[in-house]
């Protein structure tokens, strides 16, 4: 039986959760909502990018596969329901998750600060794509 820590567990160990509250508080991500909350969404989001699954079904299926650990993995809920994470990625504001990405990116600056590995002199714009692929079923269009 295993006895440490899941990976998925130590990699979202990295996340200041109470910066990422004051992101949820600021746009009021939590109001109004009964059963997903803000950090389960980004974490179930996260555990489907970090597990390569291709679609929110995916994430739903393999999230309710592994509902004992669930807990142990960080989430607070123990249930997934693919409509409620499909309304919950469609009506949340985005700027929770912008606000957390220059949070993670202001803290990774600080690690690599005395890195000169890492000296690039950029004189203009930087913009970063996700190039996620996103299958679509034609016959909903």
């Amino acid at each position: 039986m295993h006895q440490g820590k899941f990976i998925f567990a130590q990699i979202t160990e990295f996340v200041a959760w109470y910066l990422f509250d004051q992101c949820v508080d600021r746009y009021k991500g939590n109001s109004k909502v009964r059963q997903l909350n803000c950090r389960d969404q980004f974490l179930a989001m996260m555990f489907g990018q970090l597990t390569n699954l291709r679609s929110l079904r995916g994430i739903v299926l393999c999230l309710n596969a592994h509902a004992k650990q669930l807990y142990h993995l960080g989430f607070r809920t123990d249930k997934f329901v693919l409509s409620t994470l499909t309304r919950a990625d469609e009506n949340r504001d985005w700027r929770i998750y912008r606000d957390l990405a220059q949070l993670l990116i202001k803290k990774a600056r600080k690690l690599y600060l005395d890195d000169h590995n890492f000296d690039i002199d950029l004189k203009g714009a930087l913009y970063i794509l996700d190039s996620t692929v996103i299958e679509l079923c034609l016959s909903v269009f």
